[in-house]
């Protein structure tokens, strides 16, 4: 099927609200976005035009790592990222410079608090509501608040200027950058574009991912008096943020996922694997090895 073709859209059951999205780099997560909306976004304007997939609260972390070009699977060239950024971007206009020069001032004074910029009241500047900057432990973060959010089109230019511009406030702060961070407040895709997202989809959007450390610590398991034994350490592995024992290895698990949502997706996947050496382990009375 070419992207230019009907697409039938089938909604899988969700939530339907708040999606934590979290990527490398910005064109995986905009990839991962387009899959959101893609299998979970409800249908709405039957009748009324053209109809479009939509999810509630979509929250895309796109994580820094130095020098950030364009991702290839955007298909947009620098020229028209710059006529965008200077055409849209809520800094763009007068008012946004001095905004901008304002908050860079407070950035440097005062590392405790956020500044927010906000887009102006007299024009739908690409959706955005507001971008604030934060400092934490050293580092620089960007949150970009959208409300109305045309996940296929204005995204991808949309996330290039929020890296662009927290690059720039990183540079006048002098605080590194970490990640630029956008909320859809209602993401979607109109009908026309199904079929196009749907092709990204197949050719970018490879999974699974290599296996990535999870800059919330890691687990140690064990095997002791018939009770399975779990440590939780700071990525350094120097301090001991928690400990806990049960006879069932599955329902230890499951307070650790409960109690701990901030675990990456593949860390809670491990968690599921080590259920289960650690049930065997004790059901065979076999040695346990920490795969």
């Amino acid at each position: 099927m070419s992207a230019e073709e009907s697409y039938e859209h089938t909604t899988f059951p969700s939530r339907k609200t708040t999606f934590p999205l979290f990527a490398d780099e910005a064109g995986d997560g905009w990839l991962q976005l387009l899959n959101l909306v893609m299998h979970c976004g409800t249908v709405k304007g039957e009748g009324k035009g053209e109809k479009r997939a939509g999810v509630l609260n979509a929250i895309v972390t796109v994580k820094l790592g130095g020098e950030e070009g364009i991702p290839p699977c955007f298909g947009i060239d620098a020229d028209e990222l710059d006529a965008y950024y200077r055409r849209s971007f809520p800094v763009s206009s007068s008012q946004g410079v001095k905004q901008l020069d304002g908050a860079v001032e407070r950035l440097q004074r005062d590392h405790d608090n956020p500044v927010v910029i906000l887009a102006s009241a007299d024009r739908d500047a690409a959706g955005i509501v507001s971008i604030t900057f934060s400092i934490l432990d050293g580092r620089l973060y960007a949150t970009c608040v959208l409300g109305s959010d045309d996940a296929y089109n204005a995204w991808p230019l949309n996330a290039l200027s929020l890296v662009r511009l927290l690059a720039e406030v990183s540079r006048r702060v002098g605080v590194p950058a970490d990640s630029a961070t956008l909320i859809s407040q209602s993401a979607y895709i109109g009908e026309g574009d199904w079929g196009k997202a749907r092709a990204q989809l197949d050719q970018w959007f490879e999974r699974p991912l290599p296996l990535q450390a999870d800059p919330a610590g890691l687990f140690v398991f064990g095997v002791e008096d018939v009770r399975a034994r779990a440590l939780f350490v700071g990525p350094d592995v120097d301090t001991v943020l928690w400990e806990g024992e049960s006879a069932d290895p599955e329902e230890m698990m499951r307070y650790i996922v409960d109690t701990m949502p901030w675990l990456s997706a593949q860390h809670i996947r491990y968690l599921g694997e080590e259920a289960a050496r650690l049930a065997r382990a004790l059901r065979e009375g076999t040695p346990y090895e920490q795969g």
